[in-house]
């Protein structure tokens, strides 16, 4: 009973350790205000990369100026390009294209095109998929695409899906997908698959 007492207290112990980590990481994010006034003293401060390399600084330039014109004044751009170059290390790149998907139908609908184009990999990760028609419909999909070669890799939230069966996530590792529960609740449960991820990352 000791030895179970100290694990738990180590266990809460860690844990507490881990959170005060993230909190200094989020301490750590730069200043933006004092990014812009350092921008503004520098003479063509940004530049645009092209599909293989930089835009000159004048072109660069006009862009930036046009998308200004654009929309009503505002520091959004300068602000946005400071915090993108910091954090990326590389700069803006032409040629982008973002639509902004308002409610569920459009959205689910870009999903499913987007997904039925895949050529090479899926790559999937969501908060909530439930075992009704829209995610079975996803299932559907998503083990289509493994069936034709094109691999498939789910990360689902453990307590958003928490009311979805076992069965449901069995079904798509059944078809080849690969299935992994971020942040399980109960991390000491074993899973089909041997293992369990507890971090935030991606395929």
């Amino acid at each position: 009973m000791a030895l179970v007492k100290r694990f738990c207290l180590f266990f809460l112990f860690a844990s507490i350790l881990s959170l005060s980590n993230g909190c200094t990481t989020l301490e750590t994010l730069p200043n933006v205000t004092d990014l812009i006034k350092e921008s503004q003293t520098e003479e063509n401060s940004y530049q645009i990369m092209e599909s293989k390399w930089l835009l000159s600084p004048g072109k660069s330039k006009a862009i930036l100026q046009r998308l200004k014109n654009s929309a009503n004044p505002t520091d959004m751009l300068e602000r946005h390009n400071a915090v993108i170059e910091l954090v990326t290390e590389s700069p803006l790149t032409k040629g982008n294209k973002v639509t902004l998907l308002a409610n569920g139908l459009p959205t689910y609908a870009a999903m499913f095109k987007a997904m039925h184009n895949a050529k090479d990999h899926i790559n999937f990760e969501t908060f909530i998929i439930e075992d009704d028609e829209t995610g079975r419909k996803f299932a559907d999909i998503l083990l289509e695409k493994q069936a034709e070669g094109v691999q498939v890799n789910l990360i689902y939230d453990s307590m958003g899906s928490s009311s979805t069966s076992a069965a449901f996530f069995q079904r798509l590792r059944d078809g080849g997908i690969h299935v992994v529960e971020f942040n399980p609740v109960n991390p000491f449960r074993p899973t089909s698959t041997g293992s369990c991820i507890r971090t935030t990352g991606r395929f």
